[in-house]
């Protein structure tokens, strides 16, 4: 005996004529909008970033100029020790223009303006539970105390090691050797 089977695209009672539309090609359509809509957003954040790198890095060189001198520092010490990941670096910058330029200079804008934010805010956390110190006066002297040398503070005496006889053993394996 012979089974014969129907195969349907798309949703719907099996046993009426018909199926549903929209069951796959409708869950095909949304599946490509979805990832339309999610290239569209990623491209306007990569964007955004394009178009606000500058404007961060200046900020960030202009509050932590010594932090700027740092990053440069360490990637030129980086360029000597290993050449070839700024010519990688280059040649991304080249293919990828808007993306990967936009995203060093926004990370190094926003990384130096939170080093210096983070640094204001450590000190003043510092500096506000520290003591108030009154200006010291140049007669005023530390109380001390002397201490004397006892010759004989760490004289300890030698250690013996304790010899212990082994106990025989009556294993005929152990007279084997």
């Amino acid at each position: 005996m012979t089974t014969i089977r129907q195969y349907r695209i798309g949703g719907g009672n099996p046993n009426s004529g018909g199926g549903n539309p929209l069951g796959t090609i409708g869950s095909i359509l949304i599946l490509i909008l979805g990832v339309l809509f999610a290239y569209m957003v990623v491209k306007g954040l990569f964007t955004l970033l394009f178009w606000l790198s500058p404007i961060l890095f200046i900020a960030g060189v202009a509050v932590d100029p010594k932090g700027a001198l740092g990053i440069g520092k360490s990637a030129i010490a980086l360029a000597k020790k290993n050449p070839l990941i700024p010519i990688g670096i280059i040649i991304l910058c080249a293919l990828w223009f808007p993306v990967i330029p936009g995203i060093i200079g926004a990370l190094a804008g926003s990384f130096l303006l939170g080093k210096f934010f983070i640094k204001k805010k450590i000190s003043k956390v510092f500096n506000q539970h520290a003591p108030k110190e009154a200006p010291a006066d140049e007669e005023d002297f530390v109380d001390y105390e002397e201490v004397t040398d006892d010759e004989d503070f760490l004289d300890l005496p030698p250690i013996q090691p304790k010899v212990e006889p082994q106990p025989k053993s009556n294993n005929e394996y152990d007279n084997m050797f």
